[in-house]
């Protein structure tokens, strides 16, 4: 070969390895292939989610006969937004920009359900302080997502990271919101 078709084939060869690179760093980018990016949560951190999400359920589940209200109703609902394989599995899981859009629709709808009881309900204070941080909580998960999800210079490494603040987001706002849920019993229970 001559002198120019190594010239072509080395450039060639360069840009499909920077390519490659890009691809590999920056997962979302607007160049990457797939995006998507394989998550593997901490084990501990998911099974601790996981009796904390159970937990919470089979009180509201064996609770909220008795207390037939619209708190009680929208729980249910708010309940599915924490009740997420990814959530509570130490298995490592794909996180492409349809599970994110899946993750965000949940958190959407677990706000406005929040918002909706904030407005339509009348708490005690402690409950309301309760649910004004779940509130708060649950918006900063919103933006969260959004920055994660339209963010295409994230690289690999921060993703994961991300992720792993994400489930940690998720578990702080279950407990937060099963705080207030728990308040809200006992003051309608006086």
């Amino acid at each position: 070969m001559n002198k120019g078709k190594w010239t072509a084939a080395g450039i060639t060869l360069f840009l499909l390895a920077f390519f490659l690179f890009l691809n590999w760093q920056y997962p979302y980018s607007f160049i990457s292939v797939k995006k998507s990016i394989r998550f593997q949560p901490d084990p501990k951190v998911a099974e601790e989610y996981k009796t904390d999400f159970q937990s919470f359920r089979q009180h509201y589940y064996s609770n909220s006969v008795e207390l037939a209200s619209l708190t009680d109703n929208r729980t249910e609902f708010v309940l599915n937004a924490f009740d997420q394989k990814w959530l509570m599995s130490s298995e490592p899981v794909t996180m492409d920009s349809m599970k994110l859009n899946d993750i965000l629709t949940e958190v959407q709808d677990a706000r406005t359900l929040i918002m909706e009881l904030a407005f339509r309900e009348t708490y005690p204070q402690e409950t309301k302080e309760y649910l004004k941080i779940a509130l708060e909580n649950s918006i900063e998960m919103e933006s969260y997502l959004l920055m994660v999800k339209n963010n295409p210079s994230i690289t690999r490494e921060r993703s994961n990271s991300m992720f792993h603040q994400m489930h940690m987001m998720f578990q702080n706002e279950l407990k937060m919101y099963e705080s207030f849920y728990e308040s809200y019993q006992q003051s309608y229970k006086k």
